[in-house]
């Protein structure tokens, strides 16, 4: 079993700065961006990085991060003025022409972006166009630009690297875009990378993958890092230094070692961000809980969702491709059940089917005591208005052209409220989610992230559910934001008694937020059951590996301890196949016996019996008296017993 440790701990010797930045501004002129008139979006930025090193730039959305690392290599959108100086291995960059800067991009500078799919174009072979960038920058042959590729795809960790050079970026996972794109910006061997934001549309454990990769890539090839995030948890992790932007200035700079383990919080931006991140991982207090008396307002019976496999790698002509399979689960009013696992577990596909309000494909589902195979047009329109959902991107569910105003009280104009109610109950949402009343006014993108997300909130309360669910809603904000909206929907529970069903991958927001949790592993339930008990002793290993690729923000704890990583998951989740879909990532399956290893490829685990938490048979386990409330904890694996002493999973092998 492969475990790695992050090579960090010291600060490397002194040096020649590789980069140097001074007075650096950038002025957007007229245009949409910069609201009609001339903006500042960076303000006398200076920044210095020594071959090697790895530097944070961190800030809230909008302090100009991602626009301060474009302008370093002359990629600054629309009409701008850039001024100050930016000198790379001691040569000015602001003063060449585009022609120039084209023979330092990706040769000496590589960029990574946050969406691998703005740099990858869909209709081209991934190897075809890391062969391209190869001979972009290199002079080799076309066969030596393709082998090439192959070797920096391998390099990277993407499997069978030959034949996966080959296929389109659609048929790449969310990780492995990821991977192809670092892959292409390594293609001229830069002595600098930046990435922006490289890791935040990732799940934890590819997070993990991704964080061990440019780690290696820094410790194999002496590259400097230029990372700009939100995550502190990734400073922790795999930087050196700190930069803190604010409204387009820096307001903050230093040592990560220093600022992120003090104890209490610095002064300043840094400690707002920080105090955020610190206050969404620890635990919530425990209060009163509703008890099992309390009605249930969802339950949801052996669910079961297939798709066509047509044109998926690997799926035979009557496969399909497995999203739900047989999950279960109750919501008691009251309660919040969060759905945890990787994308592509099928967490958003069972809140479709709930949402839907249609016959499940298998199963049963009953929403605030109906049926749903029984629901007539009617019935389905009336118990519509009972639940409502929030989604991940506010931009993409709120109408631009409607003020918040209109688009809260839409669904009340749709049952036909009278425009003074209307008014009146608008009012009352937004003092229920703690917005001025002059922003009824306004139009959504005058708002910021956090604003959208109340309005959002808002909207689905208008008319009185009892059931919300909620698909990753505050993944899209910085930490203070996320902050400030999950203690608004945990106040919002208190209050109305709402049921909410969450749908997240972050395990800090899951273990803070929601009473139970039910982990999916490729629309399996693997492990149900109360959260502090599931989160804090996790009895199936796929739960393990999700708790533990979870990042904290103190840097001697990242830096020290030992990680183990999931290799990628690549394969198809077709219909056809047999035994347990997580033995060819579990680290405890190549531990086994082969008895229990043919156990594990030809039956596929049930639930283990009910344990309820009080009765864990693990000696290092405080006793608490049975909770009325407790939900009973289960895990599908055949070897539950042994999976508490196994670490989480294994690393993917980084080749030289």
């Amino acid at each position: 079993m492969k475990t790695e440790h992050t090579p960090h701990g010291s600060e490397p010797p002194p040096t020649a700065q590789l980069l140097e930045v001074s007075g650096l501004s950038v002025t957007f002129r007229n245009g949409v961006r910069s609201g009609g008139g001339p903006r500042r979006a960076v303000r006398g930025v200076d920044l210095r990085l020594a071959a090697g090193q790895a530097m944070a730039v961190v800030g809230p959305s909008g302090s100009g991060k991602s626009v301060t690392a474009s302008a370093l290599i002359g990629l600054v959108p629309g009409p701008a003025v850039v001024e100050g100086s930016v000198r790379f291995d001691g040569r000015e960059l602001l003063h060449l022409s585009d022609r120039e800067l084209s023979r330092i991009r990706g040769r000496r500078i590589g960029m990574v972006f946050q969406d691998p799919l703005t740099a990858l174009n869909p209709v081209i072979p991934v190897g075809r166009q890391i062969a391209e960038a190869v001979r972009l920058h290199r002079t080799t042959t076309r066969k030596e630009a393709r082998e090439e590729a192959v070797r920096l795809l391998d390099r990277v960790g993407i499997p069978s690297a030959a034949r996966r050079a080959g296929a389109f970026p659609h048929e790449f996972s969310g990780g492995m875009r990821q991977r192809a794109a670092i892959a292409m910006a390594i293609a001229g061997g830069p002595e600098l990378l930046i990435a922006d934001e490289p890791t935040s549309a990732l799940d934890t454990t590819v997070q993990a993958q991704i964080l061990h990769l440019l780690d290696s890539l820094r410790a194999d090839t002496g590259c400097a890092l230029l990372m700009i995030t939100h995550d502190l948890g990734v400073v922790a992790r795999s930087c050196d230094r700190i930069a803190v932007m604010r409204d387009g200035a820096l307001v903050q700079q230093g040592e990560v070692a220093r600022l992120l383990a003090a104890e209490s919080a610095p002064d300043g931006e840094l400690g707002e961000l920080l105090t955020a991140t610190r206050q969404l991982a620890r635990p919530r207090p425990t209060g009163p809980r509703p008890l099992v008396s309390a009605p249930d307002v969802l339950r949801v019976e052996a669910l079961r969702r297939d798709y066509p496999a047509r044109g998926l790698p690997g799926a035979g002509r009557r496969d399909g491709v497995r999203a739900v399979d047989g999950v279960s689960f109750t919501v008691a009013e009251g309660r919040a059940l969060a759905l945890l696992g990787e994308s592509g577990s099928g967490k958003t596909t069972v809140l479709r089917e709930i949402m839907g309000l249609r016959p499940p494909q298998a199963g049963r589902v009953e929403v605030l005591g109906h049926d749903l195979a029984t629901l007539d047009r009617a019935d389905r329109y009336a118990l519509r208005r009972r639940m409502q959902l929030v989604f991940q991107d506010p931009s993409s569910s709120l109408d631009p052209l409607m003020t918040v105003a209109d688009l809260i009280g839409e669904p009340l104009a749709l049952e036909g409220e009278p425009a003074e109610a209307r008014g009146r109950r608008v009012a009352e949402l937004l003092d229920l989610v703690e917005l001025e009343q002059a922003v009824a006014r306004a139009r959504p993108g005058r708002l910021s992230g956090g604003q959208r997300q109340r309005v959002a909130i808002a909207r689905a309360l208008a008319t009185r559910p009892r059931l919300l669910l909620l698909d990753e809603p505050v993944s899209a904000l910085d930490a203070p934001l996320r902050a400030g909206v999950m203690d608004l929907l945990d106040r919002l529970r208190g209050e109305l008694g709402l049921a909410y069903v969450l749908v997240s991958h972050d395990v800090h927001l899951v273990r803070r937020c929601a009473d139970d949790v039910a982990v999916l592993y490729r629309g399996r339930l693997v492990e149900h059951g109360p959260t502090a008990a599931a989160l804090n002793r996790p009895r199936h290993p796929y739960t393990r590996a999700l708790v533990d690729a979870a990042l904290s923000t103190d840097p001697h704890t990242e830096r020290h301890r030992r990680r183990v990583l999931l290799p990628e998951d690549s394969t198809t989740p077709t219909t056809g196949g047999t035994g347990c879909a997580f033995r060819p990532r579990c680290p405890l399956f190549t531990d086994l016996d082969p008895g229990s290893r043919r156990l594990c490829a030809e039956r596929d685990p049930s639930p283990s019996r009910g344990l309820h938490p009080s009765r864990d048979p693990s000696p290092s386990r405080e006793p608490h008296p049975p909770r009325p409330d407790a939900t009973a904890w289960t895990a599908a694996c055949h070897h539950t017993a042994h999976s508490a002493v196994v670490p989480a999973a294994t690393a993917p092998t980084l080749r030289p």
